[in-house]
This record gives C-alpha cells, structure tokens and sequence, in this order.
C-alpha cells in the first residue's frame, strides 16, 4: 500500500526523507507546472513557479493542518507564485525599456552620423534642386559680402 500524501509530508517532517519529498514531487509535478505554464504562458517561468511551489512546501510542511488537501494547496500556491512571477516580469520588462528609451535620449554625437543632415529642397519652375543645410551654412557657400 502507497503512502498518503499527508504521510509522506509527516516522514519528511519528522525524519528529513527525501525519499518522501521526492515521491511528494513526483506526484504533483504535473499538476503544478501545468497550472504554472497556463498562468505564465512560458515553459522556463513555469519551471521557476514550480522549484519555488515546491520549496514552499518544503519550508511550511511543518505548519499543514493535518486535515490539508495537498493538491488543493499546491494549486494555490501555484497560483500565488504564477502572479508573482508574472508582475516581475512585467516590471522587468518595464525597467528594460525605459532603460532602452533613456540610453537612446543620451545618445553621443558619434551616433548620429549615420542619419543624413537635413536637406533644403527648392522647386524654380522647371526642377526640383535639393541641397543639405550643411553645406548651405558652410563659409564657403555663404553669399557674398556677409
């Protein structure tokens, strides 16, 4: 006969078996990366949720009432984890881009010298003759007299 859930949590309570946890796990698992991967919508932040549900087990196995539906409170701490998770990742996506939009507002000169100076462009009837405004407020270019 197979232990109970709640006799395979007290084994690990009481004698530290990681043999106990491990079957614990190896039950629930499945339950907990699914809920995890439909709430974060990623397989890498599902398997975080998941590492830190069980760990969360691990660190109140202790405090479980005896009378605990161990499924039912994985899926909730699943579910508390997942929303955890899930605002982090919207922060850190947040302070990236802000970050991105910063670094390009300090951009050096350097920078900018792939992008084409500004161009003044002057139709005289019969074509349209472009020239840069660079080049039109260069010395050289200047009308005479001034």
């Amino acid at each position: 006969m197979s232990d109970t859930d709640l006799e395979l949590l007290a084994r690990y309570t009481r004698r530290g078996a990681e043999d106990a946890f491990a079957e614990i796990v190896r039950r629930h698992l499945d339950l907990v990366h699914s809920a995890a991967l439909r709430q974060v919508r990623s397989p890498q932040l599902a398997e975080e949720v998941a590492q830190s549900t069980f760990l969360k087990l691990a660190q109140h196995a202790r405090r479980l009432a005896p009378d605990t539906i161990l499924s039912a409170w994985l899926y909730q701490v699943t579910r508390r984890e997942a929303i955890d998770v899930v605002r982090r990742e919207a922060r850190r996506q947040l302070r990236e881009q802000v970050a991105t939009e910063m670094n390009a507002m300090n951009a050096t000169a350097a920078d900018w010298t792939h992008i084409e100076p500004p161009r003044a462009c002057v139709h005289n009837g019969h074509e349209l003759g472009c020239v840069s405004l660079a080049a039109m407020s260069a010395p050289e270019n200047a009308p005479p007299g001034t």
